[in-house]
C-alpha cells in the first residue's frame, strides 16, 4: 500500500468456461467486497463457452472487468485447462499490475461462491492484526467441500491420487474414498477444533473457492496440473507414503514420480512454501452464507 491507512490494490481472477449460472452471483459478491479495496480489477480468463457466460462478462458495469479471451483452446486435462487459465490471470498481473498489493484466485462456478459473502470477515483479515501472519488465506467453510486441494502434515497428497475401488483379491489398501475421511477427521481436529483459539490455521495447501494472495510472494510461482514430488516437504512425503500408501486398483504401488493428474492450487502453495517461505493460512472463519444447490 502506497500510505498509511490506505485501503489496499487487489486484482481477482476468474477461470471461466460455462459458467453462466455461477457468475452472477460471483459478480454481486465482488461488489460487497469492492469497498475493501482502492483500486479492485477483474480478469476473467474466459475459454468458449456454450452459454451466455461471455455476454455476463461483458454486460458486468459495475466492476472494472477485462476479458482475456482463450478462445476454444482445450488442453487433453481439465486441470490442465484450469492451471493454464489460472497462469494466464497471473502472467497479466505480472505485466500489466506487478505491484498490486493482492490478487484474489475465486471460483464462479454454481457451487463454490454463491453464497452471500460477508465483507466484514474478509475486512478482519486486511487488517494489520492479522496481515502480518499469513501470506495466503482461504477460508473454512461447512462442509469443507474442496478436499482435492488440502495438504497437512501427513496428508500431502491429493485424495485422487488413490483408486476410487480396490480389486477384490487386493487384501489390504486405501481408496480415494477412506482418504478423504482421513482428511476430514485432520480437518475437523484443526480448523474446526474448538479447543484451539488460534484464528488462523497453518497448513500446507488449502482452497476452497476462494483464496487472497500477497502479490509479492505469489507472483513468481504457477499453477500445474499434475503432482510434482520436488515440491513436497520430503519428511512429511515419507509420512504420508508410509502411513497411506497409494495404490492402484491391482494393488501395484503408484509411481508418483509419473507426472500423475492433481490438484493446480497444491503445487502452487507447495512451491512458494519452499522458496518463498510462504504462510499458507485458512482462517477459521466462514467468509460465505449458507447456500444450498438448487434441484436440477
Amino acid at each position: 500500500m502506497s500510505q498509511e491507512n490506505s485501503k489496499p490494490s487487489c486484482v481477482v481472477g476468474l477461470c471461466v468456461r460455462n459458467n453462466e449460472i455461477g457468475l452472477p452471483k460471483t459478480f454481486d459478491n465482488l461488489m460487497a467486497i469492492r469497498s475493501l479495496f482502492d483500486e479492485f480489477t477483474v480478469i476473467a480468463f474466459y475459454n468458449k463457452s456454450i452459454d451466455r457466460s461471455l455476454g455476463i462478462l461483458k454486460n458486468e458495469s459495475r466492476l472494472e472487468v477485462i476479458i482475456i479471451d482463450d478462445g476454444d483452446t482445450r488442453m487433453n486435462s481439465r486441470i490442465m485447462n484450469i492451471a493454464r487459465a489460472r497462469n494466464g490471470i497471473l502472467e497479466w498481473i505480472r505485466v500489466n499490475k506487478p505491484d498490486v498489493d493482492y490478487f484474489i484466485m475465486m471460483d464462479s462456478n454454481s457451487y463454490s461462491c454463491q453464497g452471500d459473502i460477508r465483507p466484514e470477515i474478509l475486512g478482519k483479515y486486511l487488517t494489520d492484526k492479522y496481515t502480518k501472519d499469513w501470506d495466503s488465506l482461504s477460508f473454512a467453510r461447512i462442509p469443507y467441500y474442496d478436499l482435492w486441494a488440502y495438504s497437512d502434515n501427513a496428508i500431502q497428497l491429493g485424495c485422487w491420487t488413490y483408486p476410487t475401488r480396490l480389486m477384490r483379491y487386493v487384501r489390504s489398501g486405501i481408496t480415494a474414498y477412506t482418504y478423504q475421511n482421513v482428511i476430514e477427521k485432520h480437518i475437523n481436529n484443526t480448523i474446526f477444533n474448538k479447543k484451539n483459539e488460534n484464528e488462523l490455521v497453518a497448513v500446507d495447501s488449502a482452497f476452497c473457492g476462494f483464496a487472497i494472495y500477497k502479490t509479492k510472494i505469489f507472483i513468481n510461482h504457477e499453477y500445474l496440473g499434475y503432482l510434482d514430488p520436488s515440491l513436497f516437504d520430503k519428511n512429511k512425503l515419507v509420512q504420508n507414503l508410509r502411513r497411506f500408501p497409494p495404490l492402484q486398483p491391482d494393488g501395484r504401488p503408484v509411481n508418483i514420480q509419473g507426472k500423475l493428474v492433481d490438484c493446480e492450487h497444491r503445487a502452487f502453495h507447495l512451491a512458494a512454501k519452499k522458496y518463498s517461505n510462504a504462510r499458507i493460512m485458512v482462517a477459521k472463519d466462514q467468509l460465505f452464507g449458507p447456500f444450498r444447490q438448487p434441484d436440477s
